[in-house]
């Protein structure tokens, strides 16, 4: 069942016609970021996109953000109840125009050229299925970045015992992602179980080694919360298990 069924959307139109690349951003509270979120992708150098905000029960009013814009290529959703960031995100990606969908996060800065650097790599691999580049983590407040040093290149074998895939930096197809969905029982390493879901399946994955987002570091995450970290970690774990029959699958 869609828990997503009945939708506030805003009064702003959205584009008519398939727009060349969709954009899907799940959130629950933090107005101000996504407000930075929302400026980067309307900064993108890329003019034809879409971006789908799907608002998972929010205590903040997300749509007074969102419609604040202005921005018709803007589309926002809201949950009647919490769902959780997988099914927000299946629902986000089974609303999308475009062929191909752009992972973002809600809390992160997409650099100007993302877009436009996806898509034009894609357009000379039409074969690729998956695609994902380098990010940099910040705190808000310092200029200093660093490295989030686990990507690489895509190594199928690898993936099967280690994510080195930066979710916020992918982007997939549509009809492929659609047919598989997060699995909406995980929090946390729902992204991983999909990678892996794609790689049971042989799906072609692509690295390119620009810096495509700044990850911010806060305290409202995963990764500083001690308990949702060994839950991630958990997760992981189980995640691997179920996967490992197919590590060397042909």
């Amino acid at each position: 069942m869609d828990v997503f069924g009945e939708l506030e959307m805003t009064d702003q139109s959205s584009p008519s016609q398939q727009p060349a690349i969709s954009v899907v951003i799940a959130v629950r509270d933090r107005a101000e970021l996504l407000r930075e979120a929302l400026i980067s992708i309307q900064n993108q150098t890329l003019s034809d996109w879409e971006c789908i905000v799907v608002d998972d029960y929010s205590h903040d009013d997300l749509q007074v953000i969102v419609s604040g814009f202005n921005e018709p290529r803007f589309r926002y959703h809201r949950n009647p109840g919490k769902a959780g960031v997988s099914a927000a995100r299946n629902h986000g990606n089974r609303q999308a125009k475009a062929d191909w969908i752009a992972v973002a996060d809600s809390d992160d800065i997409n650099l100007p050229n993302r877009l436009e650097t996806t898509l034009h790599y894609l357009s000379t691999h039409p074969d690729t299925d998956v695609i994902y580049g380098t990010i940099y983590a910040f705190k808000t407040g310092e200029s200093s970045l660093e490295p989030w040093g686990r990507t690489q290149s895509y190594n199928r074998e690898l993936l099967y015992s280690l994510n080195f895939i930066p979710h916020n930096s992918v982007t997939y197809r549509r009809a492929l992602v659609n047919a598989i969905g997060y699995d909406e029982e995980l929090e946390g390493a729902e992204d991983y179980d999909l990678w892996l879901s794609l790689a049971d399946r042989h799906a072609r994955f692509a690295f390119i080694a620009e810096t495509m987002v700044l990850y911010r570091r806060h305290a409202d995450q995963f990764s500083t919360d001690p308990v949702r970290k060994s839950q991630m970690y958990d997760n992981s774990y189980k995640v691997m298990a179920a996967h490992a029959r197919f590590k060397s699958a042909e």
